[in-house]
């Protein structure tokens, strides 16, 4: 028996031996038993943890720019408050360069705020699994204290790499 890593559920258990190959665009589609036949016990539901998009947009090139998250479907931005160079790190690592090299504020962009209050240790391997993390996305823009967001430069380079010294 097995410890569900989200708490048990409650009620039916619909399905179960799923097997997803990958293409699958729903979990309807993956080969698994008729529904509502199972052997197993809330103690083995399935949990999963998603991936956060993230993007850098707005800067002079790929390696910087106001960090971004599609939430729901829509992209908006990630405010200050909490927001240093261990998120960015992780922001960085997830966009695919190796590290942050700075991180300010940025210009205001369009949309909702989607993400307040990020708090990185540094080691996570994508922005969503920071703590706490607040989704806000009924703010706008236009209020005072959430106008800034945040700019960051990534390192595209392996931090192995000599160091040249001005």
């Amino acid at each position: 028996m097995t410890q569900s890593s989200f708490g048990e559920g409650t009620g039916p258990i619909w399905l179960d031996d799923v097997n997803c190959e990958g293409p699958e665009r729903i979990i309807g589609n993956c080969q698994q038993n008729v529904i509502g036949d199972h052997n197993c016990l809330h103690a083995e539901d399935a949990g999963v943890v998603c991936e956060m998009s993230v993007r850098l947009t707005g800067g002079r090139d790929p390696l910087e720019g106001r960090v971004e998250i599609n939430y729901n479907g829509a992209w908006g931005t990630v405010c200050a408050d909490g927001f240093d160079m261990l998120a960015a790190n992780v922001v960085c690592r997830q966009v695919g360069f190796t590290r942050a090299v700075d991180v300010k504020l940025f210009r205001p962009g369009t949309g909702p705020i989607m993400l307040d209050e990020v708090e990185c240790e540094g080691t996570e391997t994508q922005l969503g699994l920071c703590a706490p993390t607040r989704f806000c996305s009924n703010r706008l823009h236009s209020r005072p204290r959430y106008r800034h967001k945040m700019r960051i430069i990534s390192s595209a380079f392996l931090s192995s790499f000599p160091q040249k010294k001005i």
